[in-house]
């Protein structure tokens, strides 16, 4: 019983930490994208709605949507993060919509647009 009682604990816990990671995700790459000096557009109330709208005519649930650019003399660097329902719907997005381009996929979240961009979302820069 003690070792049940346990097992289900620490399972409770990992859950949680993993909801956490999960839940917060999306911000932290809005994070290091400010930090880095992007200009982070996060899609809210009728913008969200507006993207969800058109998603959603395309057979998707999408959760979050931001857009990122950073300007200089000598280049353009833009990236667009979209947060689906679920990990199939991001796989789905990607292998139907998005050939001939450079995504990235982390769980029900894709990322594409500039490398350098792209990087610092993930905190590979």
């Amino acid at each position: 019983m003690k070792k049940t009682l346990k097992f289900t604990a620490l399972a409770l816990v990992i859950l949680s930490f993993t909801i956490m990671l999960v839940a917060c995700t999306f911000d932290t790459y809005e994070s290091r994208l400010i930090d880095a000096g992007y200009d982070v557009e996060r899609y809210e109330d009728e913008a969200l709605l507006g993207e969800q709208e058109r998603f959603e005519k395309m057979g998707y649930e999408i959760k979050e949507y931001l857009i990122a650019t950073k300007i200089s003399i000598s280049s353009f660097e833009v990236v667009t993060i979209i947060k689906f329902n679920t990990t199939k719907e991001a796989q789905r997005y990607i292998d139907e919509e998005m050939t001939g381009t450079e995504a990235v996929r982390q769980g029900a979240v894709v990322l594409f647009g500039s490398e350098n961009a792209k990087n610092t979302a993930l905190g590979n820069k």
